[in-house]
């Protein structure tokens, strides 16, 4: 019995000290010991853009009866409904604010849509807040030196969602909160290990404008590891760090690690048909540690997900890594839940893959 229990506790020792070190790594994030490369230069492509220090217009009904949101760049949006269509921006469109378009739209709105020949539910848009934005024509398959485009949206609604996550042998649970109200977000991720507890907590706070979710303040909480934010300082038009990362610049329709899975249910969300397999979204992701990356995530149709609950038919979304210490991250969104990630795997090259997979 002594021997024995001697193995046991050495044993739980040893996981300890393993839970330790992968909490200590960057999961999903960039490597406190890796080189932090510099934000793509900010080609404008985006039809929007807003000068700093510009005067807030007022608030705007874009979808739902009860929400609003206050464009900073209404006079912008205007003009660009005004002037002809250029080659290379489409004409912006703006939902009309008449006292019946929640009913209207509801009604317009197919049940389904076709995935490669296969039908899935559509998501409707009751109570659901639109973010207009013009979308860039063809843009490069990789992130490059190109500013990227930005997409219509449609926001999914407030939405708790309970995930199994797992990096190797290593299991516990997570929990995505997504809670927009009003003209603003909060989006909380939280993951627990038994015995050890609270592994990682990240937090992404901020608006809407005409690209979908403006991150106003992202934290990334580790076990036994000092916080680190970044902060969109977006009269400022900079990015900014609580470490000794240098400034980045505000680019439109820049996400942080945690947002842009939402930013990616949106633009899904407001899809009239998806897109053929095969076919690159641009987003530029920013970390807590002062990282910058234009992620290019291609559309591949829809797989099988097994979760606890049953199988479920998602659309897959993949980034691949542009050197070898850098984030694979691959996105399944439901359609039947507003295209809310169903299952999200994220590696970075030197250790085992950080996944979420939904239990609810």
């Amino acid at each position: 019995m002594r021997r024995h229990g001697t193995l046991g506790l050495a044993g739980l020792a040893a996981a300890v000290l393993l839970l330790h070190a992968w909490a200590l790594e960057g999961l999903g994030g960039a490597r406190p010991d890796a080189p932090l490369p510099a934000a793509a230069p900010g080609r404008s492509v985006w039809a929007l853009a807003s000068p700093a220090g510009a005067s807030l217009a007022p608030p705007v009904l874009l979808a739902s009866a009860e929400t609003t949101v206050t464009l900073p760049v209404l006079e912008a949006l205007a003009a660009a409904r005004a002037a002809p269509p250029g080659p290379s921006v489409r004409p912006v469109e703006v939902a009309p604010a008449a006292p019946s378009r929640r009913r209207a739209v509801a009604d317009a709105e197919p049940s389904a849509v076709e995935v490669a020949g296969e039908a899935v539910p559509a998501a409707r848009p009751d109570d659901l807040l639109l973010a207009v934005a013009a979308t860039a024509p063809a843009a490069a398959a990789t992130g490059g030196d190109a500013a990227p485009p930005t997409y219509r949206t449609r926001i999914p609604a407030a939405a708790k969602v309970d995930y199994r996550l797992s990096r190797g042998a290593i299991t516990g649970s997570g929990e995505i909160d997504w809670r927009p109200q009003g003209s603003g977000y909060v989006l909380r991720l939280e993951g627990r290990v038994p015995i050890i507890g609270t592994l990682i907590t990240q937090t992404s706070r901020g608006g809407f404008d005409a690209a979908g979710l403006a991150p106003e303040r992202y934290t990334d909480k580790r076990l036994r590891r000092a916080e680190q934010a970044a902060s969109f300082q977006r009269g400022a038009g900079v990015i900014s760090f609580s470490g000794q990362s240098p400034e980045q610049p505000v680019t439109p329709g820049v996400q942080d690690r945690l947002s842009v899975m939402l930013q990616l249910a949106a633009i899904a969300n407001a899809w009239s048909k998806p897109p053929p397999a095969g076919e690159h979204f641009l987003i530029r992701v920013v970390g807590a540690r002062g990282d910058a990356h234009v992620w290019s995530l291609r559309f591949e149709g829809l797989q099988s997900v097994d979760t606890p609950a049953g199988s479920v038919r998602a659309l897959r979304f993949l980034r691949e890594p542009e050197g070898p210490q850098d984030t694979r991250a691959e996105f399944w969104l439901d359609p039947a839940r507003q295209y809310l990630p169903v299952r999200a795997r994220l590696t970075d090259g030197s250790s085992d893959a950080f996944e979420l997979l939904r239990v609810n």
